[in-house]
């Protein structure tokens, strides 16, 4: 048994506003009673207060490393990287920075093998992942608990600098109410993420049209708008992915996957509905997809996939037409 112990976590992955703070903690596993009195829970959990206290005391014996990626940042990443895959290059970069123990990461992914097959890209096959890591290891939580606080630092910092935002999350009427006004939007625009996808009343507001757009929309009109845009409503399906946070227009009727791989990590290797390999979940809208075939029901039984409209392979996935939701 190695005698360093580590977790990493993330702080600000759905916020509209503000950075994404990853945090690595590390220790001697022979610290980890100690590790257990002062970060038995989530960071979530804890009030502030609670959460520098709690910080102050793990100095003393934990070692934390974090990595800031601002909101101008992410967008310029998200050109090219899925947000996802922005998460896990960071905490790539984290693990090689590590002593040699054992590593337990809160996974981004809905899949361990997808999220393994993301780290692996970036050099790293040594560590362990699961889902809410941080309220089952005291190592991971330590990790949530520095990665909150250096957000919560740096929030406060832009709030100082342009206005009360509020938190920065999409549900936070403060944060909506700051991006709708335009003097406070033009104070905020270098901290907002402006690919960022994660509400939809915040996307039919428009809140991050530029000037001329604004300005085109005016002249035009409201009812020829609603003639120019009627015709395109009607022909095009969406996608949502939830755990990369954006959607994609598609026309009725289109495949799924070939979407998929353009503009998110979805992993590739399966076209044929053989493999598990593209298996998804239908959050919902499952209305507005075609059924399965016989094919992809005996994969996902292969698989130990329930047989329910929920489980479904992308490469047999068609949107037929209105709103999907899928996570994978």
């Amino acid at each position: 048994m190695l005698s360093m112990i580590a977790g990493i976590d993330e702080a600000g992955r759905g916020p509209v506003i503000g950075p994404l703070v990853v945090c690595s903690a590390s220790c001697r596993r022979e610290d980890e009673k100690q590790l257990k009195k002062l970060a038995s829970k989530d960071s979530k959990q804890l009030t502030p207060e609670q959460r520098v206290a709690a910080y102050d005391k793990l100095k003393g014996f934990v070692t934390f490393r974090w990595v800031e990626v601002s909101a101008m940042d992410l967008n310029k990443l998200m050109d090219t990287m899925s947000l996802n895959d922005i998460e896990a290059k960071v905490m790539a970069d984290l693990v090689k920075k590590l002593p040699d123990g054992d590593t337990m990461i809160d996974m981004p992914d809905r899949y361990a093998w997808t999220f393994r097959k993301r780290m692996e890209k970036f050099g790293v096959n040594k560590f362990e992942a699961e889902h809410k890591a941080d309220e089952n290891y005291p190592i991971v939580a330590a990790a949530s608990i520095c990665a909150k606080i250096m957000r919560d630092h740096k929030i406060e910092e832009i709030r100082k600098a342009t206005c009360d935002f509020g938190s920065g999350y999409p549900g936070d009427p403060k944060t909506v109410a700051a991006l709708k006004d335009k003097p406070s939007r033009k104070l905020l625009e270098p901290f907002i993420r402006q690919k960022w996808k994660t509400l939809e009343n915040i996307k039919q507001t428009r809140l991050f049209d530029t000037e001329e757009q604004e300005k085109e929309d005016a002249a035009a009109g409201a009812a020829s708008r609603h003639r120019r845009r009627s015709p395109r409503a009607a022909r095009m399906a969406r996608i949502r992915v939830r755990n990369e946070g954006i959607e994609i227009e598609v026309p009725d009727g289109s495949p799924i996957l070939p979407y998929l791989w353009e503009s998110t990590s979805f992993p590739q290797g399966c076209e044929d509905g053989s493999t598990p390999i593209c298996a998804c979940v239908i959050i919902s809208g499952e209305a507005n997809v075609n059924h399965k075939t016989q094919q992809e029901i005996e994969t996902l039984h292969r698989a130990g996939l329930p047989n329910s409209w929920r489980n479904r392979l992308a490469c047999m996935v068609r949107v037929m037409k209105g709103e999907i939701e899928i996570e994978y």
